[in-house]
C-alpha cells in the first residue's frame, strides 16, 4: 500500500511539475 502511495505521488509530482513548465513556457512566449 505504502508502495502505491509512492507511485501516485510520483504520478501527480510529475503531473504538477508538467503544467507548472508548460504555463511557464506559455508565459515566456
Amino acid at each position: 500500500m505504502k508502495f502505491l502511495g509512492n507511485i501516485v505521488w510520483l504520478i501527480f509530482g510529475g503531473f504538477a511539475i508538467t503544467i507548472e513548465y508548460f504555463i511557464s513556457s506559455l508565459v515566456l512566449m
